[in-house]
């Protein structure tokens, strides 16, 4: 708080006007920036005034926002070379140590189409052991080098994604309606992928990549749910397929159904335990394509004869696939922990 001093009385000679405190002590003993000049007071009279604010505070506000302004900036740099830098670790896949990729469990593409078709309503439901919630988060994890994400991409996942239901259109199914079925029921439809024009090694391939993601890494998410399907034994040999050091594994059977109900073409569904009569198997549901992994020394011989790998017309099956996909969809909330 200033003050201002009013005009000091002088006998005779006048007036002068104080300036400041300082000039008040000087006249306190007695003497004057120009000696003689003046004679002391006789009076000295004080107004305080409260409306007047010294310049720190008057200024307080811009430096408040010059600061934020400067923590914003740094914040932002910073976190940009945090990403620029990435974490360096072991790749899953090829085992090499370099920067990992932010690795998705499912294509982000997938979760795009479904938000396409509902809208803000539509966010996919994401159902674990753990929890069932309607999120439009996703499961990912520093888990592949850039050249493994991108040999993902290009052995299977560009092409699968551009052929499963897009909610405009199906495109592997329209190519199938317009083909001749090696076999018919009123219920399934066998065809040659082979005689069509279907590249099924790489259809092949993409579902493979995923169960073996969803055994070689705890998938959570932030809303605390996990995703984790071992493939026990099976998961190097799988590994090794996966990087071309050598074939479709043994003792495993990999069965194609293009879906023709609504629930399964709009649907992505993880990897999960199918019960069979016979045997159980590993479901996954990609937007209307239905993949089922069995594995073992005891796979029955009807499902080895479809399997779109080994099969000598590359297989591949049209059906209503709701049963397999709710049964799928059951057992994961049977498997619920309390």
């Amino acid at each position: 708080m200033s003050i201002e001093y009013s005009q000091l009385s002088i006998p005779k000679l006048g007036t002068k006007t104080v300036q400041n405190a300082e000039e008040e002590k000087a006249i306190d003993r007695e003497w004057y920036n120009n000696p003689g000049q003046f004679p002391k007071p006789s009076a000295v009279v004080t107004i305080l005034r409260g409306d007047v604010k010294p310049w720190s505070e008057e200024w307080k506000w811009f430096f408040g926002a010059v600061a934020l302004v400067l923590g914003i900036i740094v914040a932002a740099k910073m976190k940009k070379k945090r990403k620029k830098k990435g974490v360096v670790d072991r790749c899953k896949l090829c085992g090499r140590r370099g920067e990992l990729q932010r690795s998705h469990f499912l294509p982000a593409a997938l979760y795009g189409m479904i938000l396409r078709q509902g809208g803000a309503e539509g966010n996919p439901m994401v159902v674990t052991r753990e929890i069932t919630v309607q999120t439009s988060r996703q499961f990912w994890a520093h888990l592949l080098c850039g050249e493994c994400e991108g040999r993902f991409n290009m052995n299977g996942e560009g092409y699968a994604l551009a052929r499963v239901h897009n909610a405009d259109r199906f495109p592997l199914l329209d190519l199938l309606n317009v083909a001749m079925p090696l076999q018919a029921t009123r219920e399934l439809a066998l065809y040659s992928g082979s005689d069509i024009g279907i590249d099924v090694d790489q259809l092949a391939y993409f579902a493979m990549s995923i169960f073996w993601r969803a055994s070689v890494h705890r998938w959570t998410s932030a809303s605390g749910g996990q995703i984790w399907n071992p493939l026990g034994n099976y998961e190097e040999p799988v590994r090794r397929y996966l990087l071309g050091e050598t074939p479709f594994p043994n003792e495993m059977v990999l069965v194609i159904t293009v879906c023709t109900d609504f629930e399964s073409q709009s649907s992505v569904l993880s990897p999960a335990i199918v019960r069979g009569d016979r045997i159980d198997g590993m479901g996954l549901i990609a937007r209307g394509i239905q993949f089922r992994l069995y594995t073992g020394p005891d796979i029955p011989e009807a499902l080895r004869r479809v399997c779109c790998v080994r099969s000598e017309r590359r297989i591949i099956l049209v059906g209503d696939c709701r049963r397999i996909s709710l049964q799928a969809f059951a057992n994961l909330h049977a498997n619920r922990q309390p």
